[in-house]
């Protein structure tokens, strides 16, 4: 794809209208371009751009001498002696036998026997200080008991039995008993109409409902004055665009530019 020459005869570039058409045509909203697309491109396109040949590595690592020598191999520093060992160490000059000198003695502990040699002594030292004495035993000291055996028969007149006796059961009358009722009984005496809440706080009449001006809420009436289409946010924010004439001539057609395509390996 080849671009056109940019001249006046080239058709990307837009035609002026006369200054009389301007006037006929008006003017129209354009809808700006779409923004560039940040994705990633997945095709590879060459650099234009040589790439440097002056690198870190280049320029820390000189060039030296290419002459080629021989190989050097390692060398054996391990090598087995030919001769014997010597038997005089550094121990033996240093620390020599004594002339005329036997082996020490060895140090025996003596024999002690812990059973003893003899019977053991019946004297100790308990029955030294606590000899058994001639005598008779003494008798032990008890408290006598407190529960005997009574040889009197019991008496049948007791404290209950002279306290409590034998109702006459033609003498007595029964006792009422406590135990409430089951059904419900109707009270025979009225319930007594004057209670305490009707004595303490007596009945009153309202009074006329007072009217306060101060207090008074107006109505709510329509507005008859239209609302302004001109508010803030249409003045402060306008449209991703621009105006242009209007004109239906074919001068002022918007052609679309061309755009010289990259070289795509």
């Amino acid at each position: 794809m080849l671009c056109c020459p940019v001249g006046p005869n080239c058709p990307c570039v837009k035609q002026a209208c006369p200054p009389n058409q301007l006037e006929k045509c008006g003017m129209r909203y354009r809808q700006p371009q779409r923004p560039r697309s940040y994705k990633p491109i997945r095709t590879y396109c060459c650099p234009l751009l040589p790439m440097d040949g002056c690198t870190v590595y280049k320029t820390s690592y000189m060039k030296h001498c290419t002459r080629r020598t021989g190989p050097i191999p390692p060398r054996n520093a391990l090598c087995i002696p030919q001769g014997l060992f010597s038997r005089e160490t550094t121990q033996q000059h240093d620390y020599r036998c004594w002339p005329c000198a036997g082996p020490a003695k060895p140090i025996v502990p003596c024999g002690r026997s812990l059973l003893g040699e003899g019977p053991m002594q019946s004297l100790t030292t308990q029955r030294h200080d606590y000899v058994c004495k001639s005598g008779p035993p003494a008798m032990p000291i008890k408290p006598p008991t407190t529960l005997r055996c009574s040889g009197c028969p019991l008496e049948e007149t007791t404290i209950t039995q002279l306290s409590f006796q034998r109702p006459d059961p033609c003498k007595i009358d029964p006792a009422i008993s406590y135990r409430p009722f089951r059904h419900y009984k109707q009270p025979e005496v009225p319930m007594e109409t004057s209670t305490i809440q009707r004595m303490s706080y007596p009945g009153w009449t309202p009074g006329c409902k007072e009217f306060f001006p101060w207090a008074s809420k107006g109505k709510w009436h329509c507005p008859t004055v239209p609302m302004d289409n001109n508010t803030t946010y249409n003045n402060s924010y306008l449209l991703p665009g621009d105006f242009e004439p209007a004109c239906t001539l074919p001068c002022c057609v918007p052609v679309v530019p061309c755009v010289v395509p990259q070289c795509c390996c």
